[in-house]
């Protein structure tokens, strides 16, 4: 097989395990660090105490759902206090949503009520829809956003630490241990790392390697759906020396192992 798909296969093995070791951390992350030294615990109790005293919510098996009973007066009860929310602007408020739906009528007082023609599955569905709009009207709370922008900061930190540390396990602790600048990918193709100016790798050409991958080609990509280590890839593929964008930034060139004088007389 030649060295250039050999190159592609073993990025791929390293970025299958890069994406292990980042899901491993980001458990270790949500069940030490985010339980024990933040306050996204309390966040959450708070955001909860938000979803239960919209009436919209009830607690179930430790999770908030969504409620099945009751629903209208609870509804009602919402927009008493909540600013109502409809993406296609037809009704002005919940009541005149109930009256364009064709399945409520008013009684002597003034209030809607279902008609007794209703169908079950049609009156579903409204409601249905209805509390579909009324999580988009909590969702724009100041208080409800807040408590989210929080808890979405502190995830997103643990998230980009776990990446970097998944990263700098596989492209230079790993290399850093094995011979050759090898990482997991490239000992299973038979590949190693050399210094393109004097053959001898160095330390900072592993770190600037590592650098290059992660600040360059991964980061970018998962804005970018990819596309830079899609062009990285591209670039082995179809230049002659079959270098990287990391090689170009440490400045180094990945052959073929070569086989010791044992391993050829085995």
């Amino acid at each position: 097989m030649p060295i250039k798909l050999k190159r592609i296969f073993a990025g791929l093995i390293d970025l299958g395990i890069i994406i292990a070791i980042f899901f491993v951390l980001l458990q270790i992350f949500n069940l030490t660090i985010i339980q024990n030294f933040t306050d996204y615990p309390r966040w959450q109790e708070q955001l909860n105490q938000v979803f239960l005293d919209s009436g919209l919510y009830i607690e179930k098996d430790g999770q908030m759902v969504l409620i099945s009973e009751n629903i209208d007066e609870k509804l009602t009860e919402f927009y008493t206090l909540n600013q109502y929310y409809d993406p296609d602007a037809k009704a002005l408020n919940y009541e005149d949503a109930k009256a364009r739906s064709g399945l409520f009528e008013l009684d002597e007082n003034g209030k809607y009520h279902q008609k007794s023609t209703a169908s079950s599955e049609a009156l579903s569905d409204f409601y249905e829809s209805e509390l579909y709009k009324a999580r988009f009207s909590l969702a724009s709370r100041e208080d409800y956003k807040d408590l989210q922008s929080k808890m979405k900061n502190v995830m997103t930190i643990g998230a980009y630490a776990a990446l970097l540390i998944s990263s700098l396990i596989e492209y230079f602790v790993i290399p850093l241990c094995l011979k050759n600048g090898q990482s997991l990918g490239k000992k299973i193709w038979r590949l190693e790392v050399k210094s393109e100016p004097s053959q001898k790798l160095t330390i900072l050409q592993l770190f600037m390697r590592f650098l290059g991958f992660f600040a360059i080609e991964l980061l970018p990509s998962l804005y970018f759906y990819g596309a830079t280590f899609i062009i990285s890839s591209l670039l082995a593929l179809c230049t002659k020396e079959g270098k990287m964008i990391h090689d170009y930034f440490a400045l180094t060139i990945v052959k073929e192992k070569e086989f010791s004088y044992e391993e050829k007389n085995r």
